[in-house]
């Protein structure tokens, strides 16, 4: 007559072998009251057998979650972890990058520097070169100059020779 309260929260699940012995009991029950007793006992071993195995299952269920939530803090970490990665990457591409920029700032200040001493050295050479020029010039202008004088004082001392021998010889002559 009692029929076990049916559970509208949980399903319950038997082992086929354990259905198939339950059923198996259930079946070979005659239906006198006096075999109820034996069948009110296969259908609660059912019973208990489907809550150990509800348990079973949970406790499963927990450690597949548990699993799983593991699983997802370490997909976490190791995503941190590579973007960390990614972003000390990027900052050594960076001061790599800048390096590189202030060294070929640097060469090109030293090859400006350079040009310009030698420009420098060009120019000095140019100047020592004209001043040299210049002093020759100068000394060939002096000794020219020199030499004119010198010509010269011999034309007014002959002139002056020639004008005393004149004087002299009209002095003589009278």
């Amino acid at each position: 007559h009692s029929r076990p309260a049916r559970h509208s929260t949980s399903v319950v699940r038997v082992c086929s072998a354990c259905r198939s012995a339950a059923m198996a009991d259930v079946m070979e029950a005659p239906s006198k009251p006096e075999h109820h007793e034996a069948w009110h006992g296969a259908v609660t071993a059912i019973l208990d057998h489907g809550k150990k195995s509800v348990v079973e299952v949970r406790k499963a269920v927990q450690e597949l979650e548990a699993r799983e939530v593991e699983r997802i803090a370490i997909q976490i970490a190791e995503r941190r972890r590579q973007a960390a990665a990614e972003a000390a990457a990027e900052e050594r591409r960076k001061r790599e990058e800048q390096r590189r920029a202030e060294a070929a700032l640097k060469a090109e200040q030293a090859a400006d520097l350079k040009a310009k001493r030698e420009e420098m050295a060009a120019m000095k050479q140019g100047a020592h070169a004209a001043l040299k020029a210049a002093t020759a010039n100068f000394h060939k202008a002096i000794n020219a100059e020199s030499d004119y004088k010198e010509k010269w004082k011999q034309i007014v001392s002959m002139r002056d020779s020639a004008k005393h021998l004149g004087n002299a010889t009209v002095k003589a002559q009278h």
